[in-house]
């Protein structure tokens, strides 16, 4: 019997059970952070155990179901606010450790406050009167119909292709930090695919034949899962180096945060000791076709 048989005997038997543990796992963990908890414990939970990395799974997975179902939407657009008021606790934070002062320390009180709001409004805290909205989610999940494993295979690749191509199709000024195709912008479009391989949870893996440059790194990882009858093997050459590309690039964004923070203004231009640093780092995106490479390694 061969190989091709087996998978697809599989994949027949056993349906879709690839998709919906891929959300499973991720909502786990947040849960394990924040169960039975009332806000303040919530949050500094959230804060402590660094959840915005799982978080941003949750939101990557939304955001690739989003136009299958009004309940995805919404999801992803909670889990949005959620991120981003984790985000922006973590970055006056780490701004106030680097260098403190009053006004950093205010802007971190200040997010706090924000996302102990998020949690309430968005029902994220557990309530006597109703469930909690992960816990209205995960029932969602184990009711929707999901799509036959292979088609929902193929959809969620070509969303992935999609993506790169559009890095590749995108005008960028990396001369500026927040403008619009400034350098936040790119590192946060690559950012996003490295999001999306590690919430795919085995979809997508690292070739084992090839031996690369090792990247310590949290997104450097891409388990195999044995819910997942069919992944794609990836370069890992080329994901390490965008590993790096993203690391780097955001070592300077901290750098020109910490720049504005200290005199209290925002200065969106890059110095040009910075400019040329970035440059440098984006390089091999070109030399070496790391895109293109992964790209080329999902039209599969």
């Amino acid at each position: 019997m061969s190989r091709c048989y087996l998978v697809f005997l599989s994949v027949f038997l056993l349906g879709n059970a690839a998709a919906p543990a891929r959300f499973e796992k991720w909502i786990t963990y947040i849960e394990q952070s924040i169960a039975n908890h009332h806000l303040e414990k919530t949050t500094n939970a959230l804060i402590e155990d660094d959840q915005r990395y799982i978080v941003f799974k949750l939101q990557a997975l939304t955001r690739l179901y989003k136009k299958e179902a009004p309940e995805f939407d919404a999801m992803h657009k909670s889990f949005k606010k959620l991120e981003d008021a984790l985000g922006e606790y973590g970055k006056w934070a780490g701004l106030h450790e680097k260098s403190p002062d009053q006004f950093k320390r205010a802007k971190r009180i200040q997010a706090k406050k924000v996302l102990s709001d998020i949690l309430k409004t968005e029902e994220y805290v557990a309530s006597y009167r109703r469930p909690t909205r992960l816990q209205q989610f995960r029932k969602f999940l184990q009711s929707y119909e999901w799509k036959q494993y292979l088609v929902d295979r193929s959809t969620v690749l070509q969303k992935l292709q999609k993506h790169i191509q559009s890095i590749l199709d995108g005008t960028y000024d990396l001369r500026f930090l927040e403008a619009e195709g400034g350098l936040h912008q790119l590192r946060r479009e690559l950012r996003w695919f490295l999001i999306y391989a590690q919430a795919l949870d085995g979809l997508v893996v690292l070739r084992q034949q090839e031996e690369c440059p090792i990247v310590e790194d949290k997104y450097s990882s891409l388990p195999h899962s044995a819910k997942e009858m069919r992944p794609v093997d990836l370069s890992p050459c080329a994901y390490l180096k965008l590993v790096s590309v993203v690391r780097e690039l955001g070592d300077i964004k901290d750098e020109a945060e910490l720049e504005n923070s200290r005199v209290k203004t925002h200065n969106d231009k890059l110095s040009d000791e910075q400019y040329e640093r970035v440059l440098d780092i984006i390089e091999p995106l070109e030399s070496e076709s790391i895109l293109k490479i992964l790209l080329q390694d999902l039209e599969v």
